[in-house]
Order: structure tokens, then C-alpha cells, then sequence
């Protein structure tokens, strides 16, 4: 994932993969921390891209020791 000017982007892959499942997290402008799910599908020289719709984060962890989430 890249951050360029507040707008965030994720870099799909273009070794032959055609599909892939993402888990996205972020930080909307209030500081309110959301989580979604979805897939990508590489069809007809394009990748589609579906959803979730997106939800507040749950305490969860990223490693044993770091919080990427608060209620």
C-alpha cells in the first residue's frame, strides 16, 4: 500500500495472479478507525474489485504486542 496526499492505493500484482483478498484498514478525517474485506479479479484485462461494506475496528492485533484498531 502506498499513501500519496492523503489518497491511499494498493499495488496489485501483474505476475500472472488473478486473484487476490485484501483486508484494508484505515483512519477516516474524525480519527474513527474502519476495517473492510474484499477481492480482487483479474477478467478481461482489468481488475474488479468488490466489498464489504466498511465497519468501526474491534480491539484486534497486527502483531502479539501492537493494536492497529480501537473501539
Amino acid at each position: 500500500m502506498s499513501v500519496c496526499e492523503g489518497y491511499r492505493y494498493v499495488y496489485l500484482p501483474t505476475d500472472g495472479t488473478t486473484h487476490v483478498s485484501l483486508q484494508i484498514y484505515f483512519e477516516d478525517w474524525q480519527k474513527k478507525q474502519w476495517t473492510t474485506k474484499g477481492v480482487a479479479d483479474w477478467e478481461g484485462g482489468i481488475w474488479k474489485i468488490t466489498y464489504q461494506p466498511c465497519v468501526r475496528c474491534a480491539e484486534q492485533l497486527l502483531t502479539r504486542k501492537k493494536q492497529i484498531c480501537k473501539p
